[in-house]
């Protein structure tokens, strides 16, 4: 049995699974992905949005870990979000490893919304 995933744990495992060359922004379209993926429950619950507001806290604390930690950067005064190179490479896929089968399977599902959601630069090489 697997140990419950924190928040940063599953943003990693979601930016490994996405892969490099996407073009990501810290907008309300990641959020609706995202608060998508809490409805279908388990560990992805924690990102639900708030229903007024239309933020998630628990994406947003997340994201800002990670960039904090080294795995994603944001392009100068921008909302563009990438995952660095310790992200797509054997720590991000630790961390995918670890996951239970069903969260396993809502990352995949998140990770190409991401992908459809935004763009995709012609050297990407996104990771399934």
């Amino acid at each position: 049995m697997h140990k419950e995933a924190l928040p940063g744990e599953i943003l990693t495992a979601v930016f490994y699974k996405v892969g490099k060359g996407v073009n990501v922004r810290d907008d309300m379209t990641l959020v609706d992905i995202f608060d998508d993926a809490a409805q279908r429950g388990g560990e992805f619950s924690q990102f639900a949005a708030h229903p007024r507001y239309k933020t998630s806290a628990t994406l947003a604390n997340a994201v800002t870990g990670m960039i904090g930690g080294s795995g994603m950067t944001r392009a100068s005064h921008s909302k563009n979000l990438s995952a660095t190179p310790h992200t797509l490479g054997p720590f991000g896929k630790k961390i995918f490893q670890g996951l239970g089968k069903e969260t396993k399977e809502i990352v995949r599902y998140v990770a190409e919304k991401i992908r459809e959601s935004y763009s995709v630069s012609e050297d990407s090489n996104g990771i399934n």
